[in-house]
């Protein structure tokens, strides 16, 4: 019995360790939802998309242009940042992490990364 106690306190030091990590710091394998973003509100937020690079990527002006799709299957097409601003890599990428707001028209980025 003396043997069980000692390892009572480690095990459950053990799980809530492993708690804490499954549902704080392991990141998120799931994509965004655009019907969590407030058109209305011009505050950016990060969203996890997958890139549809079938569309094409526009380079040519002075923002980027693109198309997303996000987990309920919502097709915006993302204007931003300037094509110098994109991560290397970018056109290759299957899922990215865009930062901005969604306006009537699409989804206004301030900032990309590869995820």
């Amino acid at each position: 019995m003396k043997y069980l106690q000692k390892f009572i306190l480690p095990l459950l030091v053990g799980l809530f360790v492993f708690i804490v990590y499954i549902f704080y710091f392991d990141t998120k394998s799931e994509l965004g939802k655009f019907s969590s973003f407030d058109p209305n509100n011009s505050a950016s937020k990060e969203i996890r998309v997958k890139l549809l690079k079938e569309k094409g990527i526009d380079k040519a002006g002075a923002e980027a242009i693109y198309w997303v799709v996000d987990g309920e299957n919502i097709e915006k097409m993302v204007v931003g940042p300037s094509p110098d601003k994109l991560p290397e890599g970018f056109e290759n990428s299957e899922f990215i992490i865009v930062l901005g707001h969604l306006s009537q028209s699409g989804f206004h980025a301030h900032g990309v990364r590869i995820d």
